[in-house]
């Protein structure tokens, strides 16, 4: 019963997740970031979950630029946001994508740690440097 339980809150998260997937965020970025292992400069970024999928996609505003697909994982319960908001792990200068917040929302979508911020994340263990979290607001397209 327990499991079926579980089951069933996990179809309505995913459902949550789903039916606002076709909301792109826009932001103006004001430092580079990594969504994955993939840089992307300072700029204006379109930030959208992809519908039906587990899939984030990065698009800058920039025409020349690359847009990036990546995976996000649990869908994580936070405090209710009245803005959207874009979350990022710093370390030192580099800074990471790390959840996704529409307004209203209390669940954010988790971007997994790619290799590379795992990597950074163990060396700022050894060193002792604490990560910050920096956020951003978007806004609706």
């Amino acid at each position: 019963m327990k499991t079926m339980i579980g089951f069933l809150c996990a179809l309505a998260l995913a459902g949550v997740l789903i039916a606002e997937s076709s909301v792109p965020l826009v932001a103006d970025m004001p430092f580079a970031f990594y969504v994955g292992e993939q840089w992307m400069r300072a700029g204006e970024y379109s930030v959208q979950r992809e519908a039906g999928r587990s899939l984030v996609w990065v698009s800058p505003s920039e025409p020349a630029a690359r847009a990036v697909y990546f995976a996000f994982g649990a869908a994580a319960k936070v405090k209710e946001s009245r803005q959207n908001l874009l979350v990022f792990n710093k370390y030192g200068e580099r800074y990471f994508l790390s959840q996704i917040i529409h307004a209203g929302d209390n669940v954010a979508s988790e971007l997994t740690r790619s290799a590379r911020e795992r990597e950074i994340v163990t060396s700022t263990l050894v060193s002792g440097i604490r990560p910050t979290r920096v956020v951003i607001v978007a806004h609706v397209r």
